[in-house]
């Protein structure tokens, strides 16, 4: 008898990196012989919606939404996924109890789909740690999630979430060292559930087997693909002018890369790889921008802002962190407070010698990416 999937993505359906991870769940799933189902906990609502809810709230929103290839489903209550023999939280913060108490809560409130944050925190429990639920069995996996964010076990919220995890879930494979390193911390000695090392799931993406069709030709002169909006870094004109300067390539800027078109969202996305695949180097500021470079073999150097932890879902830490596991830091460029002349300077060093090098010292982090990737894929496959 096949397995039967409950595949919970996070919601940003404008968001070109979350495409790419969720993308990335349906190619593992199509290669693997089980059925799936792929659902989100937050919907946008229906034009109309204000009005329309005061005669049936259920109306406002969409049962089934599709965004490019993917085809989700409204999660509302765990009792949905009575059909499944698995349940896989994939990705982003998902399981991330600050995650839950800040970001979801807030978003939950703010789209109307709870009546307060205080409601919505308790949703999220329910429908992502699993409080006060009988999963029958289930297989549990929370898979690729990031839980770098600094976390107090004996939080009462934390507390919930930490024994839930302990009651209910059987893997948990944060995406990279600083995550996993939390979550055994907040464990503990607890022998449940099993912990091992992973990667951000849009590593497992097979950029070859997209269909660009229709996207734009390749430039003929020697380019290179930038794309800056996560940090707020100073004089990104400059930095890119200085590096057409110094690399002797054209810089072009990756297309609304957190603007996805969700109308012809597989095109759109499609058309940025399209161009980072074609892209001499990629620079960046943009966590999954890294990631989807890195994965495709091509030289990515990241910028930020200096931190020591990771805050909310888009905080700069998490790139360093990346960066870190695969001894890629001379690839990553902090900007410290007050210090925009030095940041430049280094930004200018930095492109120096790796154009002179030519980007060798790339090829071998390249491998242990690709190593590092393979040896998740089939640790995951062994899942199922």
């Amino acid at each position: 008898m096949k397995s039967s999937i409950a595949v919970i993505l996070a919601f940003n359906p404008n968001n070109s990196g979350m495409y790419s991870v969720d993308l990335a769940a349906k190619q593992f799933f199509d290669s693997l012989d089980v059925d799936y189902k792929m659902y989100v906990a937050q919907k946008l609502r229906r034009r109309g919606a204000r009005f329309i809810e005061r005669v049936n709230p259920n109306w406002t929103i969409a049962p089934v939404d599709h965004v490019g290839k993917l085809k989700c489903h409204y999660l509302k209550s765990i009792d949905q996924l009575k059909e499944h023999s698995h349940i896989v939280y994939w990705g982003d913060f998902l399981n991330n109890p600050d995650y839950g108490r800040d970001g979801y809560a807030n978003r939950d409130h703010y789209m109307h789909l709870s009546a307060s944050e205080e409601i919505a925190r308790k949703k999220w429990l329910s429908l992502f740690a699993l409080k006060g639920q009988d999963v029958n069995g289930k297989k549990v996996y929370s898979i690729g999630n990031n839980i770098q964010n600094p976390l107090d076990a004996e939080d009462p919220y934390n507390k919930q979430v930490i024994d839930c995890w302990e009651k209910h879930f059987d893997v948990i494979l944060p995406r990279d060292v600083k995550s996993l390193e939390q979550v055994e911390r907040l464990l503990g000695a607890r022998s449940k559930p099993r912990l091992g090392q992973g990667l951000d799931c849009a590593f497992l993406l097979d950029h070859s087997g997209l269909n660009a069709e229709n996207a734009s030709s390749a430039p003929e002169s020697p380019m290179f693909s930038y794309f800056f909006d996560r940090s707020k870094l100073p004089e990104t004109r400059k930095i890119i002018r200085n590096i057409e300067k110094i690399s002797g390539c054209v810089g072009h800027e990756l297309d609304g890369w957190l603007t996805l078109d969700t109308k012809n969202a597989h095109r759109h996305f499609s058309k940025n790889v399209k161009q980072i695949m074609e892209s001499q180097f990629v620079i960046t500021d943009t966590y999954h921008v890294c990631v989807n470079a890195m994965s495709a073999g091509v030289p990515v150097v990241g910028m930020g802002r200096y931190s020591i932890k990771q805050d909310g879902s888009i905080g700069d830490y998490k790139k360093q962190v990346l960066f870190d596991m695969f001894d890629m830091g001379s690839y990553y460029l902090t900007l410290k407070e007050g210090s925009n002349d030095e940041f430049l300077r280094d930004v200018d060093q930095a492109l120096e010698r790796l154009v002179e090098e030519r980007f060798r010292s790339f090829e071998e982090s390249y491998r242990r990416v690709k190593g590092q990737v393979e040896e998740y894929r089939n640790e995951l496959e062994s899942l199922f």
